[in-house]
């Protein structure tokens, strides 16, 4: 069994340190690599650039060089260059990954994908992740803007929806990989900022084939535990910079780090109902309606 990991690096300032924890970025880099060597599976990692500040690092790993103008280094094209060199690995690799350099993804969370996957897939729903942050002495999801409360059950076991699937990521096996790259979400043919949800060009590539409106999976779930959810459905986020600004990107609409590990699930949990045709119909009406006004403004 072999895996394929793709990370983008963006590092237009290479010795810059992030807040809070005062590192550059090939810290956060070598954490994640670092992680990957934990896989039990053979982990063929590539890493893709656009200066030369990752030659003498003696990272050990595949190091592609990209030649974007800042223009589009700025806007995060860097992360969409990465996909031809993965089409071109289709028949080299059992598992294909995708990441950000600063996302942990070591051996628990790969043998809780390969546990779930087979089953969720089959019916249609994608198997999903929630990134953490730590503050205060806790860890915080980043991206859940209210808590885990809708649940389906998939051969007698409860699996809860998550409402926003975005964790900086994507990992799909050979088969479902193969069928990816002949869709829309592939080439960059669709709008990220639609009804359901808004993408940027970054977050578009990270999001990979199972982010809202899309047409492959119904849902994307993580398994409910007796307290709460399986462990292995934890991501790190090395950088942990959401939770440091979390007060002014909360202030701004952007709700980050609300809930803590422990506080994720509600007392109250309801089966899920699917969104009604006129449910759909009021959201893009909204959509539209916003646009509308921003033209104006």
């Amino acid at each position: 069994m072999k895996i394929a990991v793709h990370i983008p690096f963006y590092n237009p300032s290479p010795e810059r340190k992030e807040k809070p924890l005062n590192r550059n970025k090939i810290f956060f880099l070598k954490k994640s690599l670092l992680a990957l060597a934990s896989l039990k599976y053979k982990a063929d990692v590539y890493i893709h650039t656009h200066n030369d500040y990752l030659d003498n690092k003696n990272l050990n790993h595949k190091i592609i060089k990209h030649k974007l103008n800042n223009g589009d280094l700025e806007k995060g094209y860097l992360t969409w260059v990465v996909r031809k060199y993965m089409e071109k690995q289709i028949n080299n690799y059992d598992y294909f990954m995708y990441k950000e350099h600063d996302i942990i993804f070591n051996q628990k969370n790969f043998n809780y994908w390969k546990k779930y996957n087979p089953i969720l897939k089959k019916q249609n729903f994608n198997t999903g992740f929630l990134v953490l942050e730590k503050g205060n002495k806790k860890y915080y999801s980043i991206h859940s803007q209210k808590k885990l409360q809708n649940y389906i059950n998939v051969h007698n076991k409860k699996f809860f929806v998550v409402s926003y699937p975005y964790y900086c990521c994507w990992i799909y096996d050979k088969s479902e990989f193969k069928k990816f790259i002949k869709t829309k979400w592939w080439k960059f043919n669709w709008n990220g900022k639609n009804y359901m949800t808004f993408y940027g060009i970054t977050e578009m590539s990270a999001v990979g084939w199972h982010g809202l409106n899309m047409d492959r999976y119904n849902l994307t779930l993580i398994p409910k535990n007796k307290q709460s959810v399986d462990e292995g459905c934890f991501l790190i986020h090395s950088t942990n910079n959401y939770f440091y600004r979390r007060k002014k990107m909360m202030l701004s609409g952007r709700y980050v780090c609300k809930f803590s590990k422990d506080n994720l699930v509600s007392k109250k949990i309801f089966k899920y109902k699917y969104m009604t045709n006129i449910e759909r119909f009021i959201l893009k009406l909204k959509f539209c309606f916003r646009a509308i006004l921003r033209l104006y403004k």
